[in-house]
């Protein structure tokens, strides 16, 4: 989730103005669904995680590393969290989150 919240801020940045009508409705499309990714993040984790640094638990980047390649890991941690580190606290489980809120990636 933290990932798209960057997707769509340098989308945004990088954005050149659409030459059609398709395109344009293509874009917002994109945007819309970048921002419901993004409220996801907002409503559920941004309170405990911030993008480079610690706040109560670890920071995005620092999980993007660990989870690169095993997204369905980061999708299990998140439904069944556990206490991986001493120096962290135990993350709650986000029961409010269904499987499909989970594949919002």
């Amino acid at each position: 989730m933290a990932a798209n919240t960057a997707n769509l801020k340098g989308y945004q940045k990088k954005q050149r103005k659409p030459t059609n009508r398709a395109s344009r409705v293509k874009n917002r499309f994109y945007i819309r669904e970048q921002l419901q990714r993004c409220s996801y993040f907002q409503m559920n984790c941004s309170s405990c995680h911030k993008e480079k640094e610690k706040l109560v638990g670890p920071p995005i980047t620092e999980m993007v590393t660990i989870y690169a390649t095993d997204k369905e890991g980061l999708k299990q941690w998140i439904k069944a969290p556990g206490k991986k580190r001493p120096d962290y606290p135990q993350m709650p489980a986000l029961t409010q989150l269904t499987d499909d809120d989970r594949e919002k990636d």
